[in-house]
């Protein structure tokens, strides 16, 4: 489990994975201390100053934020403040033009229900797989974009990420899914 440790004067925009943290002794210096979950899966743990000045901010899961930790007067000063998530920016124009994609529900390839392979069926096996793939990949991409679009923070997709969309596509295949 990675932390996130604040230095000083250097600004740090995290989300938190919940709105609350959890009470834990601090593996720094063995102290009472809150630890908050980060969406990105690092941990960052604050003491009594820190969590005060998350808690003040009330911050909404996933809601991104900037923590920063100063020196004021010889005193350690935390300010936390909300950042606005960054616009959806337009894609560029493709260089050559081509034909609206059709919707989601038309996109999904034509598969038949995989069957016990008869001989050497292993190549029709292979293609079902590779398909059932591609269309992981694709429903992870559109996924991600639709969330940078409505300003949600998403970790990129990971291979258990598709590898699990994939089998459950193909799993649908085999009940007669299309």
């Amino acid at each position: 489990m990675e932390r996130l440790n604040l230095k000083f004067g250097e600004p740090e925009i995290c989300a938190l994975a919940y709105p609350t943290g959890k009470e834990v002794t601090s593996p720094r210096n063995g102290e009472k201390a809150i630890m908050f979950t980060l969406v990105d899966g690092r941990v960052i743990f604050a003491d009594l100053k820190l969590t005060e000045a998350i808690e003040d901010l009330q911050p909404r899961k996933g809601q991104l934020i900037e923590l920063l930790k100063k020196k004021v007067g010889g005193e350690v000063v935390y300010a936390v403040t909300p950042v606005a998530a960054p616009p959806a920016q337009p894609l560029p124009p493709p260089a050559t033009t081509y034909a609206a994609p059709p919707p989601p529900e038309e996109r999904r390839p034509n598969l038949a229900p995989i069957n016990p392979p008869v001989g050497n069926g292993s190549a029709t096996v292979f293609g079902r797989f590779c398909s059932a793939y591609k269309l992981a990949v694709d429903i992870a991409v559109e996924t991600e974009s639709y969330c940078k679009s409505r300003g949600v923070l998403m970790a990129a997709p990971r291979f258990e990420d598709i590898r699990t969309l994939a089998a459950t596509i193909i799993i649908d295949m085999q009940k007669g899914g299309h």
